[in-house]
């Protein structure tokens, strides 16, 4: 809420006027519960995701980590339902309000894992974008080589959403990308 009151709020008190025609949306660059792809063991920890965690498997997480019990996979989905209703849910109402268009790419979409480990579930993030992206900036080209998590993942919130996807086609790199590219 107060990321929305310090940046979105002030956006449209500034440019309202332009929202829906020159400004058509806001773009999302990597956003995560994570703000990177922990190793294996690593935990980004939230009370009320240890409280849900504890509701839905019946034991402390903290104890499950220090015990060696493979806490993960429910308390990565856990911490994605939060991402959902704490942003990602909040900002596409806000979006949706001001009649303009929630854009961008997750943080980690490359594969299984890291996906998890920032955004919970890469598919369910991507369906609160009303127009969801992939960040392809790699050089590969050629299908056998695509990063399929991505794609499928951006395939699957198009078809939820009934909108068109956005890519990230050029950023800082890689370096030896051409700008023909």
């Amino acid at each position: 809420d107060c990321f929305i009151e310090k940046t979105h709020e002030v956006y449209y008190r500034h440019f309202g006027k332009y929202f829906g025609s020159v400004i058509q949306g806001i773009f999302y660059e990597e956003p995560s519960f994570a703000h990177f792809a922990p190793e294996d063991g690593a935990y980004p920890y939230n009370e009320t995701a240890a409280e849900r965690y504890r509701a839905r498997v019946g034991r402390d997480l903290i104890a499950d980590i220090r015990d060696g019990v493979e806490a993960s996979n429910v308390y990565y989905q856990i911490l994605g339902e939060l991402f959902r209703e704490v942003f990602l849910g909040k900002v596409r109402d806000w979006c949706d309000r001001h009649g303009i268009l929630m854009t961008g790419h997750l943080l980690g979409e490359g594969d299984a894992c890291s996906s998890a480990r920032c955004s919970g579930d890469a598919v369910k993030a991507l369906r609160c974008f009303s127009m969801p992206g992939i960040d392809e900036i790699f050089t590969d080209t050629a299908l056998g080589s695509t990063q399929l998590l991505p794609y499928g993942s951006l395939q699957a919130a198009v078809r939820k959403t009934g909108k068109d996807g956005l890519c990230e086609l050029f950023a800082l790199g890689p370096t030896d990308l051409p700008l023909s590219r």
